[in-house]
């Protein structure tokens, strides 16, 4: 028998080396087909362990949650920043002077009064 070269070595490597998260990135949309058919999770996690890639039910939900995350965040970068905000509010301008007037004391000592500001007048 003649002994294997590198290149058998290393293209038998290939499969082995990647990692758990790779191999799970690659399998993902037969995986989120599976599950639009309604496969249970239990059951992908079963076929995913008889191909090697073995996986617990947390790190097999964390894992899908981290690429449905990182497909959200290719699709819409920009979206995260807003997300939280309703449209409406989305252009309203931020009060940042109390509807009252400060006095010179609370000034000068750097506290803003919440209490005046609370209690003004409201200018719509």
């Amino acid at each position: 028998m003649s002994k294997p070269d590198a290149n058998q070595l290393l293209a038998a490597l290939a499969g082995t080396g990647e990692s758990k998260a790779a191999r799970f990135r690659s399998l993902l949309p037969q995986i989120k087909a599976a599950i639009e058919r309604g496969v249970r999770h239990a059951q992908i996690i079963e076929a995913l362990a008889a191909d090697g890639l073995h996986m617990s039910h947390v790190e097999f939900r964390n894992a899908l949650y981290r690429e449905r995350r990182r497909e959200e965040n290719k699709k819409a970068p920009h979206a995260q920043a807003t997300q939280n905000i309703p449209a409406s509010a989305a252009n309203m301008p931020i009060a940042t002077t109390p509807a009252t007037k400060t006095s010179p004391q609370s000034i000068r000592s750097g506290r803003f009064d919440y209490g005046k500001f609370r209690d003004g007048k409201t200018k719509w």
